[in-house]
């Protein structure tokens, strides 16, 4: 599946998005790779993440998944860090089986 942010229909604009968000949420410290899924466990409760599909959490769209270079992956919702407040945080020893990529340009 190739790259986009849900509801963003022109590429420029969702490149730009992305590229703000990657700012605000560290920049350099992130990992270059775009994360489209991850699955993991939350409180005992095996959970996935995927852009475009329902964050069980907040309910709405994931917009974007980011990873800082170290373990945390950054799951960003419209309240959860697009508007307001921060990310939603999964550590790396959470996961179960490995975090998905969108495919290359």
């Amino acid at each position: 599946m190739k790259f986009f942010i849900p509801g963003i229909e022109d590429r420029n604009n969702a490149e730009e998005i992305y590229q703000s968000l990657r700012d605000r949420f560290g920049g350099p410290q992130l990992e270059e790779k775009r994360y489209r899924a991850i699955w993991f466990t939350h409180n005992g409760d095996n959970q996935r993440n995927e852009v475009g599909k329902t964050d069980r959490e907040t309910r709405e769209p994931v917009l974007a998944i980011f990873k800082q270079k170290g373990g945390m992956f950054l799951v960003v919702t419209r309240s959860r860090g697009f508007l307001i407040n921060g990310p939603l945080l999964t550590g790396e020893s959470s996961l179960l089986g490995q975090a998905e990529e969108f495919d290359p340009d």
